[in-house]
């Protein structure tokens, strides 16, 4: 189907060819020492050197494009180590994102939904009540015992009018708290609400004279002037998990329902200082959540030592059996690599995040002096008041 739609079956018919023989056999960097470009009318690739020539005793390298180090790992089997690439971390501490901006044969979720199916609407909106069960905004936890059984009773299409009209009687608070949990599972596979990833924390990295050494004299690390990454999908999301039905003027609610009958993906841009403080609290909590997750294995510490110590040791030792050894370039150089920038991500925006949520606090009294008083609660929970599923 993709030859069909660019036109290229006929050509496919002719012959069977390599789309790009000749760039498969080079390694990858984002500042390669070529540059590469598809001439669609010689039905070929262009390939040249960059602005400066190659010097002598150099290896040619290329861009594959830009990828984080997770999905290079994941596609290609390999990482440069040196922090020339984007870093991501999922935030998803909850539930599984099936789709993880890769194609599906590299999204873990796509051979599962084959297999079983998936999950139906209700069994995926019971598990995102997980996200919801720490109350933020309220002083006392909500009773929430019957929304379980109302949410599987809502994938019945024969009880759904039995579901609203009787989540209709119930108290606002945990009218919205059902309907959170509906439209949290309507994203629960968009990876962007989910997922952030962070400029390279070494940009200005260049490529090895030669690839089969180590070249590296620093493990990389994040310079924390120069951080840049957008979370305004997060914070959306974030911001539908701490909603209360003060937000949006009292119409919290309605809002909500306008976004479940038009089927959108949910979208909430800033309100009250109030839930941008919450939303703040909750990011930084899905980030703790997740970094514990890491610190049950390792830490940065450790991860750190250990790629130091190897480096310049046992360079060019890169043959089979070394692969499943600690030694440069083996599976388990690559795999530390990609955990310690998970890692140093995670770090990063718990410590950006966590000062946001110190602002805001220093906001919000201000706000309180001026007799800005805020119907919506700021509390905060660590833990949750009750937990429904694991992930």
């Amino acid at each position: 189907d993709v030859y069909d739609k660019n036109g290229l079956l006929g050509q496919l018919k002719k012959g069977c060819r390599a789309m790009s023989p000749i760039l498969d056999m080079w390694d990858h960097h984002p500042n390669p020492n070529v540059e590469w470009r598809h001439d669609p009318y010689h039905l070929a690739f262009t390939i040249r050197a960059s602005k400066g020539g190659i010097k002598a005793g150099r290896d040619i390298i290329v861009s594959y494009g830009t990828y984080t180090e997770s999905h290079l790992f994941a596609k290609f089997g390999f990482v440069n180590g040196d922090g020339s690439a984007w870093t991501e971390v999922d935030l998803s501490v909850f539930h599984n994102v099936s789709n993880m901006g890769l194609l599906d044969q590299f999204s873990h979720g796509s051979l599962d939904k084959e297999v079983t199916g998936g999950e139906n609407d209700a069994d995926l909106s019971i598990k995102m009540l997980n996200y919801l069960q720490y109350d933020d905004g309220y002083d006392e936890c909500i009773d929430d015992t019957e929304i379980s059984t109302l949410l599987l009773k809502s994938s019945k299409s024969e009880e759904s009018s039995y579901f609203k009209s009787l989540s209709s009687h119930f108290p606002l608070q945990q009218q919205l708290k059902l309907l959170k949990a509906q439209l949290l599972a309507n994203i629960a596979d968009d990876n962007s609400s989910w997922i952030i990833r962070l400029q390279p924390r070494n940009p200005e990295a260049q490529p090895p004279r030669q690839s089969s050494f180590n070249h590296h004299t620093h493990v990389p690390k994040f310079d924390p002037n120069r951080i840049k990454f957008d979370g305004s999908k997060l914070i959306s999301t974030c911001r539908l998990i701490t909603l209360t039905e003060h937000d949006f003027d009292g119409e919290a609610l309605n809002v909500l329902k306008e976004f479940q009958l038009s089927g959108e993906k949910i979208s909430i841009q800033r309100q009250t200082s109030a839930l941008e403080y919450r939303a703040l609290g909750c990011m930084v909590r899905l980030i703790t959540l997740s970094l514990a997750k890491y610190e049950e294995r390792t830490s940065i510490k450790k991860l750190i030592g250990k790629l130091s110590l190897k480096r310049g040791e046992e360079d060019g030792e890169n043959n089979e059996q070394n692969k499943s050894k600690f030694t440069f370039q083996s599976h388990m150089w690559y795999a530390s690599h990609v955990l310690l920038g998970e890692m140093q991500t995670l770090k990063a925006l718990q410590s950006i995040t966590s000062s946001g949520v110190s602002q805001m606090q220093t906001q919000l009294k201000d706000e309180n002096r001026k007799g800005n008083i805020h119907k919506s609660g700021l509390q905060l929970r660590s833990k949750p008041c009750t937990r429904v599923t694991k992930k």
